[in-house]
């Protein structure tokens, strides 16, 4: 098995869900649409050290005893690797938690891909 490289095997196992989830998207009607963000509204800043960084630096306010540790990690990283692809304004959309929450359980339903977001988050925080 290769080295997992937390930022970035998190960001590649993001964009295949979400790769997959805009192809099912075109197939089937989706039950509530989320804004989409306009053209010049995307800010992708940040690379994936730095939100790697940015989510480490989070995660310390969790307790290291939390059995919803790494979940929570992972949704920080999560909303900081959306945040920065769709830029920031789009935290102000309603529904932007309802998008994670969406995105969060389909990546969570497959098997594989949740062992790889834990391992990868482990590798993150230094585990």
């Amino acid at each position: 098995m290769s080295e997992i490289k937390g930022p970035q095997k998190l960001a590649e196992i993001l964009r295949f869900q979400l790769e997959s989830t805009q192809q099912g998207a075109r197939s089937a009607k989706p039950k509530k649409a989320f804004a989409t963000p306009k053209a010049e509204d995307f800010d992708s800043t940040l690379d994936q050290n730095e939100i790697g960084r940015r989510t480490v630096e989070r995660a310390k306010a969790i307790d290291k005893n939390d059995p919803q540790r790494t979940k929570k990690i992972f949704r920080i990283f999560l909303e900081l690797t959306l945040l920065n692809e769709f830029g920031s304004e789009i935290a102000n959309d309603p529904q932007f938690s309802e998008m994670l929450d969406y995105v969060e359980t389909n990546m969570h339903k497959n098997p594989d891909t949740a062992l790889s977001i834990e391992a990868a988050i482990k590798h993150l925080i230094g585990q």
